[in-house]
C-alpha cells in the first residue's frame, strides 16, 4: 500500500466516521456537497480529527481550495511530505 493509499484509507474512515456514511460510497471525486450531514459546523470537527491524526494545520483559507477527497489527500500527503 502506498503512502497515497494509507492517507486516503485514513480520510475516508474519518470523514465516515464524522458523517456517519459508507466508506465504500466515498470517492476520490466525492465532495462536500456530496456528503449528508457535511456542513461547516460538522465540518470543523472533521478538520480537528484529521490535523490530530496527521500532526498538521488545515487553515480555513487552504480548506476553500480544496475541492475533494482526492483534493484532501493530495493537500495531507504534501502537508507531511509524502507527495
Amino acid at each position: 500500500m502506498s503512502d497515497r493509499d494509507e492517507i486516503m484509507a485514513k480520510v475516508l474512515a474519518a470523514i465516515a466516521d464524522t458523517f456517519l456514511v459508507d466508506p465504500k460510497s466515498l470517492t476520490p471525486q466525492t465532495s462536500a456537497l456530496d456528503v449528508p450531514g457535511w456542513d461547516s459546523v460538522s465540518q470543523v470537527g472533521l478538520v480537528m480529527h484529521l490535523e490530530d491524526e496527521f500532526h498538521i494545520q488545515i487553515s480555513a483559507t487552504a480548506l476553500n481550495t480544496i475541492p475533494n477527497i482526492g483534493g484532501l489527500v493530495d493537500f495531507i500527503a504534501q502537508s507531511i511530505g509524502r507527495a
